[in-house]
């Protein structure tokens, strides 16, 4: 999976979602149910977030992410813009 080791480094994601997004690439992966894996990456052409604001004991300590959505020339583009 992606964003998806816990505190023991333990992975607990879908790799069948993986394989999914590698055919598919869509612009944008949002989730945030692994809240170790708390970040952004990106992966061949998706920016994975995972946007949990919790850490693994439910403290919502984590900064919220902007992402921003833009068109260019036909192309859909996906940025990631630092917290406010």
């Amino acid at each position: 999976g992606i964003g998806d080791y816990t505190q023991r480094n333990l992975r607990v994601g879908c790799e069948l979602l993986t394989t999914r997004f590698d055919q598919i690439q869509p612009v944008l992966h949002v989730y945030g149910h692994i809240h170790e894996g708390y970040g952004i990456m990106a992966r061949n052409k998706t920016i994975h977030v995972n946007a949990s604001t919790c850490n693994a004991r439910y403290e919502p300590i984590n900064e919220p992410h902007i992402i921003e959505i833009n068109e260019y020339y036909g192309e859909i583009i996906a940025s990631h813009l630092h917290a406010e």
